[in-house]
């Protein structure tokens, strides 16, 4: 459970999970890896934690669990102290890691059992997604689980 004094989030979910739905997410939404870093960094600079010097942000690990999760191999330091940009500069390059992994990202697809995407997003030439329709703005994709082709 998180509870900044406005939010309070609950899940089951552990931070490895939330970690892969939040790459999940990213792909099948279409980021670029500039776009998911951007992304990222965004989402880190709103954070509101506490500073330790005038103008210096704290990266906030409750913050970024809830939002990012944390991969297997990476763990944020629980010291409230850490310098944000170096913590989140070392979590943004396992990120990526993470991003470009196909074999990773099949298992993700298998294991979340996503159906359809609906996105502002047109269709990248993403071999997991197929066009169904656009209404709007929005298109909307249904998910392909099959192997990607060689």
């Amino acid at each position: 459970m998180y509870n900044d004094g406005n939010i309070i989030a609950v899940t089951d979910l552990n931070f490895n999970d939330i970690f892969n739905r939040f790459i999940l997410r990213s792909k099948v939404l279409g980021y670029s890896e500039n776009e998911l870093e951007r992304y990222i960094r965004e989402i880190a600079k709103s954070l509101d934690c506490p500073t330790t010097f005038p103008g210096l942000p704290q990266f906030c690990v409750q913050f970024a669990l809830m939002h990012f999760g944390e991969p297997p191999d990476f763990k944020f330091p629980r010291d409230i102290h850490k310098d944000a940009f170096e913590v989140l500069d070392d979590f943004i390059k396992v990120t990526l890691r993470y991003y470009q992994d196909e074999t990773y990202f099949k298992d993700l697809i298998k294991r979340y059992k996503i159906d359809y995407v609906v996105r502002r997003k047109e269709y990248q030439g993403e071999w997991y997604l197929k066009q169904e329709a656009k209404i709007g703005e929005f298109y909307i994709f249904r998910v392909i689980r099959e192997n990607k082709p060689e």
